[in-house]
């Protein structure tokens, strides 16, 4: 490990609300092939750069407890889980594949978007109090986690479905409507019937060593061909596991692939849902840019981070007099940007370095090393 890597370690568990940090392991391990590794001293207890940074890190954070003591992020997006659908992919496939790299996805653009968001499981979508809900890989369409959803929708929230929502009941069966127990009314959709798209490797030789342009056009749709959208952002998506078409009932269609609409979006009560007929998540995750710009067009003009970067991934941690804004360089290369801060902080100092940067216009010109974090102090 790197000084650098125990210095973002920290702060990032900081600005996420954490209360303390457990290192492991305090001396180099002895033994097996974790051995000469991790420790933040070596074997003999000499004295390291990794634990001189840890000692200032705690002395930082010490030193700004009345910000931290009582402060947890707040999240108005969240994730919606559900264990039996990893469960059931693992069993259908032999790999949790499709549903991890779907929750990697969302997460990924979220962080992108400089939001904070919680994971949550169906038992708490009677409390839900979030704008956005997300519900990646959703196999099974439990009839109570479906009534809570659509609950959730119609009392003002934004859900986001995809691709083989509700396919099947909570005994693993084909529901006969996808989504089932009336959502496909509610919603204004109906799945048709999935296009599966191998992952690489298990496509043919046509397909993995020639390319898509070899095949025939019907064979396309099978080789993770484009999804078109035009509404709310006129993007680009690579589909990913599955391309769903859809019978439009009541929503409006908002995507086609290869001429089918796979995508739609409808007012359900004082919120609204969107339906994306493909693993959007998994998409984003194999670095799919076209569907983190999809999601920011959705998810922005509903909630808004208080302090946000192009490249630089900043965290606002408030206080009541003075708070502390880290800032991430999560890229492989030293990044600089001007960031805007709330018009109330009058004064920036960067807490490793005692050193004050200038604002300008409400904005703070940041310099932050690749895979490190910068954090200051601003003051009102």
């Amino acid at each position: 490990m790197r000084p650098q890597d125990i210095r973002l370690w920290n702060w990032l568990a900081v600005a996420g609300g954490a209360k303390g940090v457990i290192y492991w392991a305090y001396h180099a391990e002895a033994t097996g092939t974790e051995a000469t590794g991790f420790g933040l001293v070596d074997r003999n207890g000499a004295t390291t750069d990794r634990v001189l940074e840890a000692s200032k890190d705690n002395q930082l954070i010490q030193a700004h407890w009345d910000i931290l003591e009582k402060y947890l992020p707040k999240p108005e997006v969240a994730i919606l889980t559900d264990q039996d659908n990893g469960i059931l992919t693992y069993a259908m496939a032999g790999s949790e594949d499709a549903s991890t790299e779907s929750f990697r996805g969302y997460y990924q653009a979220l962080w992108k978007m400089d939001l904070w968001s919680d994971f949550i499981e169906p038992s708490s979508l009677s409390k839900a109090n979030y704008k956005v809900i997300f519900v990646p890989w959703h196999l099974i369409g439990k009839k109570e986690t479906c009534e809570q959803l659509r609950q959730y929708a119609e009392n003002g929230g934004t859900l986001i479905l995809e691709t083989a929502f509700g396919l099947f009941d909570e005994r693993c069966f084909y529901n006969p409507e996808i989504p089932p127990y009336g959502l496909a009314d509610a919603f204004g959709y109906r799945e048709k019937e999935n296009y599966y798209l191998p992952p690489k490797g298990e496509r043919g030789p046509l397909a993995d060593i020639l390319g898509p342009a070899v095949l025939p056009q019907a064979e396309r749709i099978y080789d993770e061909p484009e999804i078109q959208f035009t509404e709310p952002a006129s993007v680009q998506v690579k589909a990913r596991t599955f391309v769903t078409p859809i019978e439009i009932l009541s929503a409006t269609p908002i995507a086609t692939c290869q001429g089918f609409t796979v995508a739609a979006k409808k007012q359900v009560g004082k919120g609204q849902i969107f339906y994306i007929g493909t693993n959007l998540g998994a998409s984003i995750s194999a670095g799919d840019q076209g569907g983190v710009e999809l999601l920011r067009a959705i998810v922005t003009p509903i909630v808004q981070p208080p302090v946000s970067s192009k490249t630089l991934r900043p965290r606002l941690i408030t206080g009541s007099k003075r708070s502390l804004l880290m800032v991430i360089n999560d890229t492989p290369k030293d990044e600089s940007e001007s960031i805007a801060i709330p018009a109330e902080y009058v004064r920036a100092t960067d807490i490793h370095t005692g050193k004050d940067l200038p604002i300008e216009n409400q904005r703070l010109q940041i310099a932050v090393p690749y895979e490190d974090a910068v954090v200051v102090r601003l003051e009102k």
